[in-house]
């Protein structure tokens, strides 16, 4: 009885130690957890009853992003506008601030549904950072971000 309990914790740790699936390597994150570029703006943002960030004035928006390793990314970002002319990118950079890698800025789109766009990849060095950067006109919202980690 005893060798048959034995076996059976030994088999049972084997299995915990086995290689499992990796899980998926991705993040989303609520665009509240940024703040205008320039701290003199911070009014200009208001965090909405649906955790979206609302425009009240035309200036800079920034989230930044945590990675777990360095590389290509991309950036899907969740919005709406009123009128045309707000825009998002994705930014990656050297922990000094002197390698920037930026993408084409993107549209927000003029819609009543939030609806999603993705930038095109820009490089995040080693221990560096990557930012959301976002052009936001009066009456447009930011939802989430979601990206590779």
């Amino acid at each position: 009885m005893t060798r048959r309990l034995l076996l059976g914790f030994v088999l049972g740790v084997m299995v915990q130690i086995l290689p499992v699936e990796e899980e998926a390597r991705a993040r989303s994150i609520y665009a509240y957890t940024g703040k205008a570029r320039q701290g003199e703006h911070r009014t200009c943002f208001v965090r909405g009853p649906t955790h979206a960030v609302r425009s009240l004035c035309s200036e800079d928006f920034i989230v930044p992003l945590n990675t777990d390793n360095s590389g290509s990314k991309t950036l899907t970002f969740t919005s709406r506008a009123t009128a045309s002319g707000a825009q998002c990118r994705a930014v990656g950079n050297n922990r000094y601030g002197t390698a920037q890698s930026a993408s084409a800025f993107k549209s927000i789109p003029t819609d009543a549904n939030f609806l999603s766009r993705t930038t095109a990849s820009v490089v995040v060095p080693s221990n560096g950072v990557f930012f959301g950067d976002c052009r936001m006109n009066p009456g447009s919202e930011l939802f989430a971000f979601d990206y590779a980690r």
